[in-house]
C-alpha cells in the first residue's frame, strides 16, 4: 500500500517505493492533495492534525477515480504532530472475483464515463470494460499498454496549450479507431495529462503498429521526434489488482523514457528494483545540492597552434560526503528526466562565478572566461539572460568572462525563443556557443536565423576511417571555411590525438578541447596551472565583430 510523511502544510517528506509507482510524477516538496487528489484544498475527512478526531476515513479520490481508505499515523518524536505517516488502501476491481458485479460499482457508477478531450473512457469505466473482456478469454492471451508522451509539458509550452490539447484529442480519436477495429478484443483509457492505457491482445504487430500511428501524428508538429510515445508492455500472466496491472505497464513505460531509440519496453520484475534505486538516487541528489557536494571542475581550451590556455568549460562533478566521485553519466539523465537538471545549472552557474570572484580577488592569477551549459529545460523555465545578469552583478563579474553553451538540438527545438534569448544574452556582453554542432540535421540552416559567437565541433566529426574518411574530412574542411566566412571561431571538441591536432591546423581550425591537452580537473589543480602564466593566452578566443570585435591575428 502507498505510504508517505507530510509536513503540517501538507508537503511531502517522503514517499516509498510504492508511491512512486501508483504515481509516477510525484516529487518531493509537492503538496500532498494536489498530487494525490488533483484538489486545490485538503480531502475530504483528511484527519491529520485534528488530534482528538478517528485516524481512519474513506472518501472518493478524484486521481484514481475510486475510493480509498486513508489511514493516519502521527510520528512519535515529531513536535506537536508536525508530521504525519499516511498511508492509502485502493478499492481497486479484482481480476479474479466472480460476483456480476466484480467491481463494486452501483448501478449510478455503471454510466460510461468518458472524457470529454480525446474521447475515451476515464478510469472507472476502462477498467470495468476491461476487467468484462479479460474475463472471456484466458489471461495469456492480453497485454496491458501505457502509453506516455516525453517532454509533453516542453511541447505545451513549445507549441502551446491548445496545440497539446489537439495532439491528445487527435490520439485519443486515433486509439478509438483502433478499439472499433478490434471490437471486443480492445479496451481503450485516458487518465489525463498524458496518460493512456490500453487493453489489447498480446500481439507485438499491433502494438508496434500504434506506436507508428502516434508518431505520425506528433511529426505533424516536431519533425525532430523530440517528444516521442514512450510505451510501456505488460505481458498479463497473473491474477491481480486492475491498477497494479496497469502500474507495471506505467513502470515499463518510465523505463523507455530513458531510451534514445526503440522506446517499447516490457515489464520485468527488475524494474521495481530501479524504481527504488531512483528513488534513492532522487533523494542523494537533492541532499547533495543542499550539502554543495556537487564541486566545478574545469576543463581548458587550447590554441591548437600554440598549446595555450584559452578558456575552460565548467562541468559538473558529484563528491559524495565519502569522497566518492560520480561521473555525470550517473546522474544527469535523471536530473533532465525529472527536471532537476535546472537546479544544478543554476547552482553550477552561481559556483563559476563564484570561482571568477575569487580569481579577481587574487591579483596573482590570470583571468578567463569560462563557459558553462544551458539545457533546453532551462529556457523554458527560467529567464536565462536575467539570471545571468543578476549573478554577474551579484559577484561583480564583467559578462565578457561569462560564455554559454547551447547544443544544437536545443536550438532546434525552438527556433525563435532561443533566438531572443542569444540575442539577449550576446547584447548583455555573453559569449553564446552553439555545441554539438553537426550532430543534427539542420545546422547549417541554423545558422543564418541564429546569431552565435563560437561553434563547437561535434566530436564525431573527427570519428573518421575508412571509406567515410575522406568525406568527413571534406565536410570538416568545408564547416570550418564556412565560419571563418561568417566570422564565427571554431572550437575542435574531444581531439586526442596529435594527428587530429596537424589535421585540423591545416584546415584552418585553431582552438582545440580535449584529453590530447587536459582531461577535467578540480578547481585547485586548475589554479596550479593557470599560476604559470607561460601556460596561458589572456587574448582568448576571438568573437564576431558585432559582439565583442573580431581579433586580427589569428
Amino acid at each position: 500500500m502507498p505510504s508517505y510523511i507530510i509536513d503540517r502544510d501538507y508537503r511531502l517528506l517522503y514517499f516509498d517505493p510504492v508511491t512512486k509507482l501508483r504515481f509516477p510524477k510525484v516529487t518531493a516538496g509537492e503538496v500532498c492533495y494536489r498530487v494525490f487528489n488533483k484538489t486545490e484544498n485538503p480531502c475530504r475527512g483528511c484527519r491529520c492534525f485534528q488530534y482528538d478526531s478517528e485516524k481512519k476515513t474513506r472518501y472518493y479520490n478524484r486521481n484514481v477515480e475510486c475510493e480509498v481508505l486513508t489511514s493516519f499515523t502521527p510520528l512519535s518524536g515529531a513536535k506537536e504532530n508536525e508530521a504525519w505517516l499516511v498511508t492509502l488502501e485502493e478499492y481497486v476491481p479484482d481480476t479474479d472475483g466472480e460476483d456480476e458485479n466484480p467491481e463494486g460499482f452501483s448501478d449510478s457508477e455503471s454510466v460510461d464515463e468518458v472524457d470529454l478531450l480525446t474521447g475515451l473512457y476515464r478510469y472507472r469505466t476502462f477498467a470495468r470494460r476491461a476487467i468484462s473482456m479479460l474475463r472471456k478469454n484466458p489471461l495469456d492471451q492480453w497485454a496491458m499498454m501505457a502509453v506516455d508522451i516525453r517532454h509533453f509539458k516542453l511541447f505545451n509550452l513549445q507549441f502551446g496549450d491548445d496545440a497539446g490539447d489537439q495532439i491528445l484529442s487527435q490520439i485519443g480519436t486515433y486509439l478509438n479507431s483502433i478499439q472499433q477495429q478490434k471490437t471486443g478484443n480492445c479496451e481503450v483509457g485516458y487518465w489525463g495529462e498524458d496518460d493512456f492505457y490500453l487493453v489489447l491482445p498480446d500481439d507485438d504487430g499491433l502494438i508496434r503498429q500504434i506506436e507508428t500511428g502516434i508518431i505520425r501524428l506528433i511529426e505533424k508538429y516536431d519533425r525532430q521526434n523530440s517528444f516521442p510515445p514512450c510505451i510501456g508492455v505488460y505481458h498479463l500472466t497473473e491474477h491481480a489488482s486492475f491498477r497494479s496491472l496497469c502500474d507495471r505497464a506505467q513502470l515499463a513505460a518510465s523505463a523507455a523514457k530513458q531510451r534514445v531509440r526503440d522506446r517499447i519496453v516490457y515489464f520485468e520484475e527488475s524494474m521495481i528494483k530501479d524504481l527504488e534505486h531512483r528513488h534513492e538516487l532522487g533523494n542523494a541528489i537533492r541532499k547533495g545540492l543542499k550539502n554543495r557536494e556537487f564541486v566545478v571542475f574545469m576543463q581548458p581550451k587550447c590554441n591548437l597552434n600554440t598549446g595555450k590556455i584559452v578558456g575552460m568549460e565548467a562541468l559538473a562533478r558529484w563528491k559524495k560526503a565519502d569522497g566518492a566521485i560520480v561521473l555525470p553519466g550517473d546522474f544527469i539523465p535523471y536530473m533532465e528526466e525529472t527536471g532537476l537538471i535546472t537546479d544544478l545549472d543554476v547552482y553550477m552557474w552561481e559556483e563559476v562565478c563564484r570561482e571568477l570572484r575569487s580569481v579577481m580577488d587574487d591579483e596573482k592569477e590570470m583571468l578567463l572566461p569560462v563557459s558553462v551549459n544551458v539545457s533546453i529545460a532551462d529556457v523554458y523555465a527560467l529567464d536565462v539572460p536575467e539570471v545571468f545578469r543578476t549573478l554577474a552583478e551579484r559577484y561583480g563579474v564583467p559578462p565578457k568572462y561569462l560564455e554559454v553553451e547551447i547544443t544544437e538540438s536545443v536550438y532546434a527545438r525552438d527556433t525563435e525563443r532561443i533566438n531572443d534569448m542569444v540575442h539577449q544574452l550576446r547584447k548583455d556582453g555573453v559569449t553564446v556557443l552553439m555545441d554539438d554542432f553537426g550532430s543534427g540535421y539542420s545546422s547549417l540552416n541554423m545558422l543564418k536565423d541564429i546569431s552565435v559567437d563560437i561553434l563547437k565541433i561535434d566530436m564525431n566529426f573527427l570519428a573518421m576511417n575508412g571509406e567515410n574518411e575522406h568525406r568527413g574530412i571534406d565536410i570538416l574542411r568545408s564547416v570550418i571555411q564556412l565560419a571563418d566566412k561568417m566570422q564565427i571561431a571554431v572550437i575542435a571538441e574531444g581531439v586526442e590525438t596529435r594527428e587530429q591536432i596537424e589535421l585540423l591546423r591545416k584546415m584552418g581550425c585553431v582552438y582545440g578541447q580535449g584529453y590530447y591537452y587536459y582531461r577535467p580537473m578540480p578547481m585547485k589543480e586548475l589554479q596550479k596551472l593557470i599560476a604559470q602564466k607561460e601556460n596561458i593566452d589572456i587574448c582568448g578566443i576571438p568573437n564576431r565583430k558585432n559582439h565583442i570585435g573580431w581579433r586580427e591575428g589569428i
